[in-house]
């Protein structure tokens, strides 16, 4: 498992060489973000997680 560095951006590269991967510091990254609603905040970790799992989901 990976559990370092992870974003929208690499999952997909890092997905390929590990059994699977934790992705918590892109998430939380979006909570910090002050300039945005809480519904904005939480839509953008939705977009970022999907992404995620689908790029997963392509290389399995």
């Amino acid at each position: 498992y990976l559990g370092f560095g992870v974003t929208p951006e690499n999952a997909d590269k890092k997905a390929r060489l590990v059994d699977g991967v934790i992705v918590g510091t892109a998430l939380v990254k979006e909570l910090l973000k002050d300039d945005l609603s809480p519904s904005q905040q939480l839509e953008n970790i939705v977009q970022k997680a999907r992404i995620i799992k689908e790029k997963v989901a392509e290389v399995l």
